[in-house]
């Protein structure tokens, strides 16, 4: 039997001292405290502590664990935690009762001398075993790539939503259900942009529009309706109509002669209504009332036979 050693006793007592100091633990979480407003949780350990014997056991739930999110006070990426994710535990070298109890926390003389211990674990969101790992495409929804990076929400589920800035700069906001922007002032710069909607589109502005178009305005569709409380005014070298114009209400054209605007019609006209002219009415063609023409009509003479046409 070989006499132990100094350098024996010093690692057996190593071995003693560093079986009870905590650096770091892959945990799973078993609780989500105060619907994580105060981003507490706690969490098993999932590595048991094994005896010099060989015998394993499951070491003690650790409570109370703060969660460290990406922030600041005035900035922060938060994210759902549910019962069944792992997180990556780290310990604190000094005891965390006073810092996790405080507000505005300032140096502080820690109120007892352990160190390393289980009590005063930190979880970071994220750890998954490669089997679990959420890069997958295959555990998404959308196509993904593992070049882009991306926010996303329920993974994996017909709510799943996602931000997503590509290795080639292009920009993408998905999701099936609704989107939401609420903001003061807006602008959007571009160069050619697209609204693909496959059933109603609805814009309400609360006081004025303004569309200033460089060139071509066109509006393909099956029935336009527009519905206007006050006035409408077009300012316009040329209006083209193609097809039926139909009127109900008053229609009233000024400018003539001495206003310089003239309205011309290309097509028959059928008014089945009174016309009050304020002005004089000229043409160069024919005008037929009741099958009477007006250029060429007659009348019978008094003393018989009948006149001449109107000169």
């Amino acid at each position: 039997m070989r006499k132990a050693t100094f350098e024996d006793s010093l690692e057996a007592f190593f071995d003693y001292k560093s079986a009870t100091m905590y650096t770091a633990l892959n945990c799973r979480v078993v609780a989500v405290k105060t619907e994580l407003h105060e981003q507490r949780i706690d969490v098993q350990p999932l590595p048991n502590a094994v005896k010099p014997d060989g015998e394993d056991k499951q070491r003690p739930v650790i409570t109370n664990v703060p969660v460290m999110f990406p922030s600041s006070k005035k900035a922060s990426l938060t994210f759902p935690i549910d019962v069944g994710d792992t997180v990556l535990c780290v310990f604190s070298q000094r005891s965390l009762d006073q810092f996790k109890a405080s507000t505005n926390p300032k140096p502080y003389k820690p109120n007892d001398t352990r160190r390393f211990s289980i009590r005063d674990a930190i979880a970071i969101p994220g750890l998954f075993s490669f089997s679990d790992a959420i890069n997958n495409p295959a555990k998404h929804t959308w196509t993904h790539s593992t070049r882009d990076l991306v926010i996303v929400n329920n993974l994996g589920t017909g709510q799943e939503n996602e931000v997503r800035l590509k290795e080639g700069g292009d920009i993408e906001v998905k999701t099936n259900q609704d989107f939401y922007a609420t903001f003061n002032n807006g602008l959007i710069e571009c160069n050619n942009l697209t609204i693909d909607c496959a059933n109603d589109m609805t814009l309400n502005v609360g006081n004025n529009m303004t569309m200033d178009v460089g060139s071509v305005t066109d509006i393909t569709t099956t029935t336009l309706n527009v519905t206007v409380g006050g006035s409408t005014e077009v300012s316009s070298p040329t209006t083209n109509w193609t097809g039926t114009f139909n009127l109900a209400g008053t229609f009233s054209q000024s400018g003539g002669a001495s206003g310089g605007a003239t309205a011309t019609f290309d097509s028959p006209m059928t008014i089945n209504a009174p016309i009050t002219s304020n002005s004089d009415i000229t043409t160069s063609a024919e005008v037929t009332a009741s099958g009477v023409a007006l250029s060429t009509h007659t009348h019978t003479g008094d003393s018989g036979g009948t006149t001449s046409p109107p000169n």
